[in-house]
């Protein structure tokens, strides 16, 4: 747009008169004065005579109930931190990062085998988040479509297919064990 000067703008406030602008997005017109509708930036449109108010992009916080779509960046036998990377299929590039908890109780991923943990570093993760507690993100795989999405080998970096409820690498051979979503493989990234 031409002209377009950002101003913080709030809900009432005053941006121009009906004379000389045509009211657009995020406004209305009341005594023939064009006002904010939305907290959000001014865009004056000078070539088409027109006044919008557009929202700002704010810093989405992932909440209880949200799922997340992330990178493992580290997998210990009690927790796994991934960096979040997708909030309810929109792109968060704020840096989130979310603990995935392991405790025998909680964990449908083991299936009754020990010790294993359900994803590994560099693995793409759907996850759900349980809690966040003064920015401490809690997540889980509890979900029915959570689980590791792409995987690729331990040993070699070859891809790795899933079959039955294990992955092989297609390269090595390589068997490999990871708590996998239904749609593993298949999932295109928003």
């Amino acid at each position: 747009m031409d002209g377009d000067r950002e101003h913080l703008i709030i809900p009432g406030d005053k941006l121009a008169v009906i004379e000389e602008f045509e009211a657009g997005e995020g406004t209305y017109v009341k005594d023939g004065a064009i006002r904010a509708n939305t907290l959000g930036v001014v865009h004056k449109n000078l070539a088409e005579r027109k006044i919008e108010v557009k929202r700002r992009r704010t810093c989405r916080i992932p909440a209880a109930g949200d799922v997340i779509i992330g990178q493992v960046e580290s997998a210990q036998a009690y927790d796994i931190s991934i960096r979040i990377y997708f909030i309810n299929n929109e792109t968060s590039q704020k840096g989130f990062v979310g603990m995935l908890l392991l405790r025998e109780d909680e964990n449908r991923s083991n299936r009754g085998v020990k010790n294993r943990i359900p994803c590994k570093v560099g693995d793409l993760v759907r996850a759900q988040v349980a809690a966040n507690v003064d920015m401490i993100i809690v997540l889980s795989l509890l979900c029915s479509n959570c689980g590791v999405i792409y995987a690729v080998c331990s040993l070699c970096g070859g891809k790795l297919v899933k079959t039955d409820t294990r992955l092989k690498c297609v390269e090595c051979g390589n068997v490999e064990y990871r708590v996998v979503a239904p749609d593993y493989g298949r999932v295109k990234i928003p």
